[in-house]
């Protein structure tokens, strides 16, 4: 089965076998209400019909600076770096979650809106080996950014990669925001990220 290198500034952060899981995610997220630039985070779960569902964490919420480049290769095989944790063993401490509807209501889109913002923009650079190559900005109504990779068992030879922007109109619509690119990552495929406060030129290399 497949399995995902990533890496940050070229020092690796975890190498995830899809053996273990069914659904594993790579994620980037960006918003202005958040003090830090941007985070990494890096998940999966196994989901069986007849037994309790398992989900795990590989990375938590890894910040992200300014100009730190995260790069993600999807490999033909190989093993996890490290084992995933879950919830319970991340976060010992806290009472354990009994919410089991997570939609999202219009009183959380009013706080969101009331929540102080540490920026007033966003850039990125994209470039996956595709020949995808983008730089780009949030526009003057959007305050976040979210990219994307995401496996599943269905489709184990192939990963869909998306990169939105949101606004806080497209979460109250709850809509999927602005696509800024969308493609799918095979064996062997490698894209790279850059986030900033300042516009990117754009770059050849990965």
């Amino acid at each position: 089965m497949p399995t995902f290198y990533i890496t940050v500034n070229d020092q690796a952060v975890a190498t995830v076998s899809t053996e273990e899981c069914d659904i594993l995610t790579i994620r980037i997220d960006a918003s202005f209400d958040r003090e830090e630039l941007a985070t990494l985070d890096v998940s999966g779960g196994k989901y069986p019909v007849d037994v309790e569902s398992t989900y795990w964490t590989w990375v938590p919420e890894r910040p992200l600076l300014a100009g730190q480049r995260v790069a993600v290769e999807m490999r033909e095989h190989g093993a996890s770096s490290h084992a995933g944790k879950t919830i319970a063993e991340l976060y010992p401490d806290d009472p354990p979650c009994t919410i089991t509807d997570f939609t999202l209501t219009d009183a959380m889109c009013d706080e969101i809106a009331r929540r102080p913002r540490f920026r007033d923009k966003l850039a990125f650079q994209f470039a996956s080996s595709s020949g995808t190559r983008l730089a780009g900005k949030t526009g003057a109504d959007e305050d976040s950014l979210a990219l994307s990779v995401l496996w599943n068992w269905t489709d184990p030879a192939t990963a869909s990669v998306s990169l939105h922007s949101y606004s806080l109109a497209d979460i109250r619509a709850r809509n999927g925001g602005g696509e800024r690119a969308r493609e799918q990552m095979k064996i062997g495929g490698r894209l790279a990220f850059v986030l900033g406060d300042e516009p990117f030129a754009l770059s050849a290399s990965l």
